[in-house]
């Protein structure tokens, strides 16, 4: 954060999640370990080529697999649609995907070997005891909403195969 006078509130982490249609994993079968995504369709990122190197854990340490596929866009939507659409795999942050996750129209998979990151979402504001009350009744809400209990934590996200 370049401006360091701003008070920056850590709201949650963003953890990610690699899913895929049901449609898909009849077509190309589940993976089962990071290794397996060698032989599926992975759904990527133009803008960011470090979001296309999937981190797993393993017994061995963290495991970077740089994942193929046929689709690289440069909106996150377009992936998050091809993948309800069968086209491939994703990974993406849960609270991006967890509706999809929730419905079935994803299904997670490799969920047992997925890393925290070290990503997370924070509300940056200015300090001061003259803080606009709607800013204030605002971050209030993000804390309650956020911090204590994620929308995307909530649901059931799938039967969490893998």
């Amino acid at each position: 954060m370049t401006d360091s006078s701003l008070i920056a509130r850590r709201l949650t982490a963003v953890k990610r999640v690699v899913a895929g249609a049901p449609a898909y994993f009849e077509r190309h079968g589940i993976p089962q370990t990071p290794d397996d995504l060698v032989h599926h369709n992975c759904l990527r990122v133009s803008f960011e080529t470090s979001i296309n190197r999937w981190e797993f854990k393993s017994a061995d340490g963290p495991r970077i697999m740089d994942v193929n596929g046929s689709l690289m866009v440069n909106d996150a939507s377009l992936l998050y649609d091809a993948a309800i659409a069968g086209v491939g795999l994703i990974r993406a942050a849960q609270f991006l995907t967890w509706e999809a996750l929730r419905d079935g129209r994803l299904v997670p998979v490799l969920q047992e070997y997925e890393t925290e990151e070290g990503r997370s979402v924070f509300a940056v504001y200015p300090p001061g005891r003259h803080q606009a009350p709607k800013v204030r009744a605002f971050i209030d809400w993000l804390v309650e909403r956020f911090v204590k209990n994620p929308p995307w934590e909530q649901q059931n996200t799938g039967a969490g195969q893998g």
